[in-house]
């Protein structure tokens, strides 16, 4: 039986308006088979052509490198990525033990909020 549960509230926000990359938010999934991240981008100003891009990363099993799994398209305006991973689903690899979501920004915006949402299908037996 697959259960759809909430891994996080949504109320993970990040400011990510200065230049260079920050963690969003770190995820423990190690029950989860199925993910849905959406990361909405609000309030990108300021600054010569900025742009903001998410990167997914999964922690690897030696449990301290970090491994980039997906970095769609940056974004140059307000807008949302959305990551579907899991088996049979556009990102089609397991999402392992801790997931994190980055944001990577150029540019040097004066403002930009990160606000990213999960759902995880959890397989329950």
């Amino acid at each position: 039986m697959i259960e759809t549960s909430i891994v996080s509230d949504g109320a993970s926000s990040v400011d990510v308006h200065t230049n260079g990359t920050v963690t969003v938010v770190t995820l423990d999934v190690r029950n989860i088979e199925a993910l849905c991240i959406d990361c909405i981008l609000s309030g990108l100003t300021g600054g010569t052509t900025p742009t903001v891009q998410f990167l997914l990363d999964r922690l690897a099993a030696d449990g301290s490198t970090w491994v980039n799994i997906d970095s769609p398209t940056a974004l140059s305006a307000d807008g949302v990525v959305s990551f579907i991973v899991g088996p049979g689903l556009p990102l089609n690899t397991s999402v392992g033990r801790t997931v994190r979501v980055r944001a990577t920004t150029t540019g040097g915006p004066t403002a930009a909020l990160a606000n990213v949402g999960v759902l995880g299908d959890r397989y329950s037996g």
